[in-house]
This record gives structure tokens, C-alpha cells and sequence, in this order.
């Protein structure tokens, strides 16, 4: 199988599409290539038997022509306007939060399931390090709510 993975990489390279990518090139018989949104242009039509876009945060759409496609949205909490337009666009859509999930499937995004975040294990796994605080924060502090939070903590 030939599969499109598209994200983008570039402003934050741990992103999920990367931990995706890394688990897909793993699996025998699967044939994966990243594109990132730069280059939705040099992605063939029908070069591919399937097209999955990773929700990457950034606000773009993928040619209309790429079929069959799915779209994991991963913060539909945040931006949930535009993932519901977005959706649209797909031949199915994961969703990462059970609520954006049935927020889609309430509002007619046929072929919307809920498939949470996982982790890789290779990676997300206990660390032997000294313990040093008392608190820490997991997460990205793009948005401003959060580092509200971490300075409040400090």
C-alpha cells in the first residue's frame, strides 16, 4: 500500500504526524511518504492509495482532487469552527477528543469516528532521572491559557 501522510513538521518537529510516521514505517507492506503543506502542490492524484492529513494546528486545506483521504483532527476544543468546515473536505475523520468527535457527528460530518491519542512507546516511556520538582507540565505552551498556567505555577 502507498500512503500520503501530510503535516507540518517544521514548528514543532514532535509533532503527531511525526510519531505517526515513525509507527507507519514500521508496518510491513505499507509504502508511506510525508508531504508537508508546502508541498500540497507536488502530491500526484492518484499516486497514492490513500491520503491521511494530521492535524498539524495550521489553517489549510488539501486539493480536492487527493482520494481517498481521512483527516485526524486533534484539537477540536481549540479551533473547532474551522475543523468542522475543514472536515468536510473528507472521506472520513478521526477525531482525537471524544467531544470534537461527536461535536462532528451531531453536526453531520458523515464518517466521523473517535480515535484518541496514543503514545509510542520507543518514546513516551518511564525515564530513570532524579526527581527535581514537585510539578511539571506536559504539553505546548503555544496557546495563551497555558503559560497563564505554568507562570501562575512558577
Amino acid at each position: 500500500m502507498k500512503l500520503a501522510l501530510i503535516y507540518d513538521d517544521r514548528v514543532r518537529s514532535d509533532t503527531t504526524g511525526t510519531h505517526c510516521l515513525r509507527a507507519l514505517r514500521e508496518l510491513p507492506g505499507i509504502d508511506v511518504q510525508h508531504f508537508g503543506p508546502q508541498e500540497l502542490e507536488r502530491i500526484p492524484a492518484g499516486g497514492f492509495d490513500f491520503y491521511l492529513h494530521i492535524d498539524d494546528g495550521l489553517q489549510y486545506r488539501l486539493p480536492d482532487y487527493l482520494h481517498p483521504c481521512a483527516w485526524w483532527v486533534i484539537d477540536t476544543h481549540m479551533t473547532y469552527e474551522w475543523d468542522r468546515l475543514k472536515a468536510q473536505d473528507f472521506d472520513h475523520v478521526f477525531a482525537a477528543q471524544r467531544d470534537g468527535a461527536q461535536w462532528l457527528i451531531e453536526d453531520g460530518v458523515e464518517g466521523t469516528q473517535w480515535l484518541p491519542l496514543a503514545c509510542s512507546p520507543s518514546v513516551h516511556r518511564r525515564h530513570e532521572v532524579e526527581k527535581v520538582h514537585d510539578v511539571c507540565f506536559i504539553g505546548n505552551l503555544v496557546h495563551g491559557g497555558r503559560q497563564r498556567l505554568v507562570d501562575l505555577l512558577r
